[in-house]
């Protein structure tokens, strides 16, 4: 598909995407997604994204991300997001992390979080912060 057909493509129709799919399209296509067509990307299709696709998505693509859709991302994909990406997570979203998603984080990333992402840290995923991200959030706010 060119760039223009994947930008042609409604919500309704992203949201039919399967994994394998997604994997076909590159940064380039999935960055004129609406927010809307981000939302609509399956938790199941999300593993599809490519770590390259994933650290082009924009702060407002990654906050228009569903709990089921962080969920479903690979720790690979976690890494590859930037502190910017990060710091866009709202502290549902961050609530939603699982252990291993939490670290996958970068103490650069994890010193991103607001008081309201920290607090959101469930008891299951708060063996994941690191003793370097422990750090971090101990360092105040820059």
């Amino acid at each position: 598909m060119s760039t223009d057909q994947v930008e042609a493509l409604t919500s309704t129709q992203v949201k039919s995407l399967s994994s394998t799919q997604l994997a076909a399209l590159s940064a380039e296509d999935i960055a004129t997604f609406s927010t809307a067509d981000v939302a609509a990307i399956t938790g199941k299709a999300m593993p599809g994204l490519s770590t390259d696709i994933i650290a082009g998505l924009s702060a407002d693509q990654i906050a228009a991300l569903t709990t089921a859709q962080i969920a479903g991302l690979k720790t690979t994909q976690i890494a590859a997001l930037s502190a910017d990406q990060v710091g866009a997570l709202s502290p549902v979203q961050v609530m939603s992390l699982s252990s291993a998603q939490l670290a996958a984080l970068s103490a650069e990333d994890i010193a991103t979080f607001s008081t309201a992402d920290i607090a959101a840290i469930t008891s299951k995923a708060a063996p994941g912060l690191s003793t370097d991200a422990m750090a971090a959030l101990s360092k105040p706010a820059p």
